[in-house]
Formats: C-alpha cells, structure tokens, sequence
C-alpha cells in the first residue's frame, strides 16, 4: 500500500514496538528466545506470555545481560521460564528468576 521495503516497515517495528508494551505485568509462565533485527548484525530477546502470546519485554543483545533485563520486567511474579538451550539463557533465568521452574526445549529435525 506504501510502497516501502518490506525491511523498512521491519525495522519500525521493532524500533517502535517496545513503547506499545504492558507496564502491569504479571504472567506465571513466560518464553524466552531471541530475535534478529537485522540477520548477522544486531540482535534482541523477547519475553512473551506463554499462555496469551503477549509480549512483555524486548531488550538489544543476545547475551546473559541483556536476557537478564528482559526477565527483569516479569521475575516478581513468573513460576515458569521455557527457553532454548542456550548457557546465557539458562545462566539468566537462574540469577534473575532463581525461584521459576526453568524449561529447556530443542528443536529437533523434522523426519
């Protein structure tokens, strides 16, 4: 309809996106996992609510920092973290949330 690239709308999501976020988080289960903004250049994690899909929190990076920020805006009230098995991740979710139940999953080749 505009006639822009489809990586221009991309990166005003993700520029803007984070400002439309919920304040009044209080999910008992959440997933962790990280994102390209731009493949091979800059990365961020995302935080979502694992039983509505909302997301909570995005924050720039991929490592244990940047993943702890993003728990940060959840840690008061989450039991359950599902993530990859990244060591950043798990190395996160225990400093930040030492209390949640941390749940590992892998993709595995479909057959």
């Amino acid at each position: 309809m505009l006639k822009l690239p489809y990586t221009t709308v991309e990166r005003w999501f993700y520029t803007h996106a984070p400002s439309f976020l919920s304040n009044d988080v209080q999910p008992k289960a959440v997933c962790v996992d990280e994102f390209a903004f731009r493949k091979g250049h800059d990365y961020g994690v995302a935080i979502m609510d694992a039983e509505t899909g909302e997301v909570y929190a995005m924050e720039a990076g991929k490592n244990e920092e940047a993943i702890g920020r993003a728990l940060a805006h959840v840690s008061r009230s989450v039991q359950y973290v599902v993530s990859d098995l990244a060591p950043a991740m798990k190395k996160a979710i225990q400093r930040v949330c030492p209390e949640a139940t941390s749940m590992s999953f892998s993709c595995l080749p479909m057959r």
